[in-house]
């Protein structure tokens, strides 16, 4: 049975930054497993459309994880400074906090995918960049 989420913000602080280390973390690992796994690449050239497109909808999605903090986790934290421990607003910055770092995670499956249809590393390397750089500023802050 799974525990009930904390109802501080010290404990939502806590289990949010956890979740987003770990996400961090997976980073790396995603940029080390091919290499170690040897993962079967495609023996095709990749379409050279394919890390554009990818690129493209990368930037939508670091745009709508803009969006999601602005909308869920900064009205959560307007509540959170004059009522600290409330718990709507923990569960919405608690949402807001995962599914951005979710988006910000997705940045970096572009890049796996580019690698693993036969893409370079060079290809690869600009969305494992920018996936690190959205997780690292969107890093959970107290309210």
């Amino acid at each position: 049975m799974p525990l009930a989420p904390p109802a501080t913000t010290e404990g939502t602080l806590r289990n949010v930054r956890m979740i987003h280390g770990a996400m961090i973390v997976a980073i790396f690992l995603y940029g080390w497993m091919p290499r170690i796994v040897l993962a079967p690449r495609n023996p095709q050239p990749l379409d050279p459309n394919l890390p554009a497109m990818l690129g493209v909808l990368a930037l939508g999605v670091i745009a709508l994880g803009f969006f999601i903090r602005s909308k869920w986790i900064t009205a959560a934290y307007a509540t959170l400074r004059a009522k600290p421990d409330d718990a709507q607003s923990l569960a919405q910055w608690r949402k807001g906090a995962v599914v951005s770092a979710a988006l910000g995670e997705l940045v970096v499956l572009c890049g796996v995918v580019i690698y693993l249809m036969g893409g370079e590393v060079k290809q690869a390397a600009p969305f494992f960049a920018a996936g690190l750089v959205v997780m690292l500023l969107w890093w959970p802050k107290r309210p």
